[in-house]
Formats: C-alpha cells, sequence, structure tokens
C-alpha cells in the first residue's frame, strides 16, 4: 500500500488528517509524498517550482547555545543521522561533541560527535578549498600506490607553500625551497641567525656540515672526528686530516702540507717571509726549524747537473719489500759515476757537499680499495740514511681504476760524499692495496757545491 500526503490549498485540514489515519494502518511499510500522489521513496517531496512558491526543506534549526544546554548525554547511538542547521555559534561552546561546530550551517551527528556537512564540489559547505580550519585530532594520509602533488599557477611572490612559516617554504614562481626564510634566493636556500650550522649530510657516523659566523665568514667540513676530502670526476684530489695536515693527491698527509707530484708556483719561496737574494740557496735548519738561505761558495766543479741519470722501470717485488732503482740510462760526467745498472760511486778527487735531487715514481693500475704510501731510500755505503726519507701516498680509487697512473716524488738533499762512498736508490710500499704495475727512477742529479 501507498500512503500518500497531499496538500491543496482547499481541503487541506482534512487531507491531513485522513493522511494520519492512512499512516496509523501502514506506517511500517508505507511510502509518502508530498506535492506528488506517486512518491518513488519512503518520502519523496516535490518542489511546486512557482516564482512565488518558497520550495525547500529545512532542518531543525538551533543555536550552538541550545545545543550546549542539552548537554553531552542528550544524542547517542540512536541518533546517528540527527541533522541540524546552526543559526549562531556566539554562545556555548565547542567542547565533547560539539568540538566542530565552529561555524553557521548544517551539521549532522555521527553517533559521538557533530559533523559539518560538507556543501561537496562547488558548494559552500566548509572544507580545506574554501575555510580555514583545525584538525580536531592527528590524521594519516594513507597514499597507497597514489601520487600526492601539489600545482602552483602563481606568477608573483615567494611563499606559496609553507609550514610554520619559515620552516618550510616553496617558491613556486621561481621554483625555490627556502629553510628559514620566506625568500629563498637559490634552489636550495638555508637561512640562519648568527653563528649556526645549517645542512648537514650525515650515515649516522660521519657528519658533514656547513657552518656561517657572523661577518666571519663561511665553513664547511667535519663536525664529526673524520677527515675531509675534496674530490673530482669521482676521485679523491685534496685530503685535510682532523689534526689540519693537509694532502695534495696524498690520502695520509704527514706534514701541514703533504703533495703528491709536481708543485708549480710564481713569486717568491718565503720561509718566515724571507725570500732570500739571488745565489742563495735554501738549506735545511734541523728537524723542526724553518729553512734558511744561505750562500753558497762553487768553487767545486759541477757534475751531471744539466745531463741527468735515469732507470728502466722495474718490476715491484710485494709488500713492504725494497727493490733497487734503475740506473742504466743517460750520459755524462755521472755516467762515470755508475758502478753497476743500480749503484753509483764517487770517483777519487771528487770527495765534498753536494747537493742531491732526485724523482722517483711507482705506475699502478686498476683498482686501490685503501690508500697506501710508497718511498724512496738513500743508502750510502750500504746504510739507510734516516735524516731523511721521502715519501708518498697511492690514494684509493674509489667507484673507478686506475690506468698507467704514476704517482712521484721528489727529493732535494745537501749531502757530503767521500770518494769510494756507493749510492743506492731502493724503493718500496706498504700497507699496500691493489698490484703495482713498477716502480722507476725518473732523473737523479748531482751537484758539487764547495
Amino acid at each position: 500500500m501507498k500512503t500518500i500526503i497531499y496538500f491543496s490549498k482547499t481541503g487541506m485540514k482534512k487531507n491531513v488528517y485522513a493522511a494520519m489515519f492512512c499512516l496509523s494502518f501502514s506506517l511500517g511499510y508505507s511510502q509518502m509524498g508530498i506535492n506528488t500522489q506517486t512518491p518513488k521513496t519512503t518520502l519523496d517531496v516535490t518542489g511546486k517550482g512557482g516564482v512565488t512558491d518558497k520550495d525547500g526543506l529545512q532542518a531543525p534549526r538551533l543555536t550552538r547555545a541550545d545545543l550546549t544546554s542539552k548537554g553531552d548525554a542528550l544524542y547517542g547511538a540512536d541518533q546517528k543521522g540527527a541533522l541540524v542547521y546552526i543559526t549562531d555559534i556566539t554562545g556555548g561552546d565547542a567542547v565533547g561533541p560539539r568540538a566542530l561546530i565552529d561555524v553557521v550551517g548544517y551539521y549532522y551527528f555521527d553517533g559521538t560527535q557533530w559533523q559539518k556537512l560538507s556543501g561537496g564540489s562547488g558548494g559552500s559547505g566548509v572544507n580545506l578549498y574554501n575555510s580555514d580550519g583545525t584538525l580536531a585530532s592527528n590524521r594519516i594520509v594513507t597514499q597507497g600506490d597514489k601520487t600526492l602533488a601539489f600545482t602552483s599557477s602563481a606568477t608573483s611572490g615567494t611563499s606559496h607553500f609553507s609550514v610554520d612559516g619559515s620552516t618550510l617554504n616553496v617558491d613556486a614562481v621561481n621554483n625555490r625551497i627556502g629553510i628559514g626564510t620566506t625568500a629563498p634566493e637559490t634552489k636550495l636556500d638555508v637561512v640562519t641567525t648568527g653563528a649556526s650550522y645549517g645542512i648537514q649530510h650525515s650515515n649516522g657516523t660521519v657528519k658533514l656540515r656547513t657552518y656561517a659566523r657572523n661577518t666571519d665568514g663561511g665553513w664547511i667540513g667535519t663536525y664529526s672526528n673524520h677527515p675531509l676530502r675534496l674530490m673530482t670526476n669521482d676521485g679523491m684530489r685534496v685530503h685535510i686530516t682532523q689534526t689540519g695536515n693537509v694532502g695534495i693527491g696524498n690520502g695520509a698527509p704527514t706534514e701541514k702540507l703533504d703533495v703528491s707530484g709536481n708543485v708549480k708556483f710564481s713569486g717568491a719561496l718565503m720561509p718566515n717571509n724571507v725570500a732570500g737574494t739571488a745565489g742563495q740557496v735554501l738549506t735545511s735548519n734541523g728537524a723542526g726549524n724553518t729553512p734558511i738561505w744561505k750562500e753558497i761558495t762553487t768553487s767545486g766543479t759541477v757534475v751531471g747537473y744539466s745531463v741527468l741519470l735515469s732507470g728502466n722501470e722495474v718490476s715491484w717485488n710485494g709488500n713492504n719489500t725494497y727493490t733497487d732503482l734503475d740506473l742504466s740510462i743517460g750520459s755524462g760526467a755521472l755516467a762515470n759515476w755508475r758502478l753497476n745498472n743500480s749503484t753509483l760511486r764517487v770517483p777519487a778527487g771528487q770527495s765534498g757537499i753536494y747537493l742531491l735531487n732526485f724523482t722517483s715514481g711507482v705506475r699502478v693500475n686498476g683498482g686501490v680499495s685503501s690508500t697506501y704510501s710508497f718511498l724512496t731510500d738513500i743508502f750510502i755505503n750500504g746504510v739507510q740514511q734516516s735524516n731523511f726519507r721521502p715519501i708518498t701516498s697511492v690514494a684509493n680509487s674509489p667507484g673507478g681504476t686506475y690506468a698507467n697512473a704514476i704517482f712521484s716524488l721528489s727529493w732535494s738533499q745537501i749531502i757530503t760524499l767521500n770518494a769510494g762512498d756507493t749510492i743506492l736508490f731502493k724503493a718500496k710500499t706498504f700497507a699496500t692495496s691493489g698490484t703495482p704495475s713498477g716502480m722507476k727512477m725518473a732523473r737523479v742529479s748531482l751537484e758539487k757545491v764547495n
């Protein structure tokens, strides 16, 4: 059976009574229509559509004060879906089930709390797209396999998305991110105040940081107790130890500046800020002391300075094992000193003080997993000269391999030689990683200086 409530301009009271009478007999399974004799649902309200007809359906209208006066327990599970329209929020409170009632509008009861009834897309309901708001509790967005993207069509300004003001700021016009600023000047702009650290990159142990200190300038380096390395082409070029030693091409510097390879500079060499004068020679002043410039009287003869000796490459004999360097190439004065292919002997009548210069090196192919050392010792009459021991490092090759790479060292030393003394150059590597291809004496010269 269908029960129809139909109102007309005449006999309205009679029709209502008739409808109520019918409802009393068929309410459990009836359908009701308002302004229609053929209702399609439980309650079917059809608008009349006239220009003077005030069509619509009004929910109960209350103020927040009205709802507050009802207490927190009046509405429960049985009232799920109850709909009201809040006309005023100046009174009452926004606590308990009314926590979300903060604007005028429709609200429905979900069994626990009054919820705003959104107007949907393009509607006038309160939502993120048309109103500010406050989260009532923690929220989690589960993306699953979906993406979450924000796009901007802004053409001016520098702050288009932010978290807590300048904590994180996105400039969508210039594609920049600011941390500590709402007007980033670069792709990533970190702004701090006073003397403060900025960016940190860490693997949990090593901490690399930037630091800006008032007017003193900017710093970059390790905050943790680790060395700092500068690289190019995925290879180490400069190494700074925790104590401040700097190695160029040297992964284990033992001095404030430790260079593996040739050094080119313009201007004066100025130990203790003294440039010396023309003709002077820089000489050692003992271990731990600044070298000094000295006048050298060259009353003797120069031997083998313009005609140098060198040698063929010799095989590497294993880690921490000496190899005699070859001296078989070259002619001239020093060739007369050659006792055999690896040993020089001071000729009769040539005793004196000499300036010794030499350059030796090791050739490396393949990978080097950790830095190791290459050195060349000088033996006079079979005795190692412990007062000077030139050494260099073979740097590791992260992410690649070496192809005929030469790691060399150069040395100059004032030595005293007597007729018949023998001179031998021995080279070796230690803590070796990988397999060196060979070692070689590139040049050696002796200049008599008295």
